[in-house]
């Protein structure tokens, strides 16, 4: 009996018209749709309309979860998709935005949605002054990266602990070190110094600034420039210092 009902259906299938075959998928098709269903839902993504402002907001900590202010949080944002010339993905068009830590480590980051970017980093740095023209360099002390997280209608929770904390206390306490005029100008002129030699007297604080790679030393007495010293530049310095 069972042959004959494949004979049968074997023969109907041969017979039948575009249209039924139409039919017949559609069936299938609708049959498969309510099998998924009643496994689970499907998953949604939500709906945020273009140009709808998107919260992101955290809060910024040591290890020990005290709060740190004042720390520089940026939101990147780009299109990620395929590169012919280097022949793989590559980021485009990366726009940026930034605010700065509270007093209790916490910052919102408020951002238009846009369905051209699907890539989302968020970054706590610190923009070290590398003098004259030249761009700041870009030290990241922590990141989350947000791109499942996008989009969604409701404050998106990027919350960071920052483990490098001896960078940002030196980095710090030298820039609150910087009162007189000539140390204003050399820092201006030359960046933020490779090292810094201190030598605590009873009448004043002498320091050396030194430029490894640029082989220059300033020195200062109290404050006041007093001698600038050249040496070969240590070219491959800031390798050796980051290994």
């Amino acid at each position: 009996m069972s042959r004959l009902f494949m004979h049968n259906s074997q023969h109907a299938s041969r017979g039948a018209t575009p249209s039924t075959k139409c039919v017949i998928l559609l069936i299938c098709l609708g049959l498969l749709a309510a099998s998924s269903s009643s496994a689970g839902p499907f998953k949604r993504g939500p709906k945020v309309a273009e140009g709808q402002t998107i919260e992101i907001k955290g809060r910024v900590t040591d290890p020990t979860g005290d709060p740190i202010e004042g720390v520089r949080i940026e939101l990147r944002a780009a299109r990620r998709a395929f590169s012919f010339h280097y022949r793989q993905r590559a980021l485009f068009n990366p726009a940026e935005v930034f605010v700065h830590t509270d007093e209790t480590g916490h910052y919102t980051i408020p951002w238009k949605w846009h369905k051209y970017y699907n890539d989302f980093l968020v970054q706590a740095v610190v923009l070290v002054p590398q003098g004259g023209t030249n761009d700041d360099k870009k030290e990241v002390l922590a990141q989350v990266d947000l791109t499942e997280e996008l989009p969604q209608p409701g404050p998106v929770v990027a919350s960071m602990t920052i483990e490098n904390t001896d960078f940002l206390r030196t980095f710090r306490s030298f820039v609150a070190t910087i009162d007189s005029g000539d140390e204003r100008r050399v820092y201006e002129e030359q960046g933020t110094p490779d090292k810094v030699d201190t030598v605590d007297r009873p009448e004043r604080t002498d320091e050396t600034w030194w430029y490894f790679a640029r082989g220059t030393a300033y020195r200062f007495e109290g404050g006041r420039l007093i001698e600038v010293d050249s040496f070969d530049p240590v070219r491959d310095f800031e390798q050796t210092a980051g290994d």
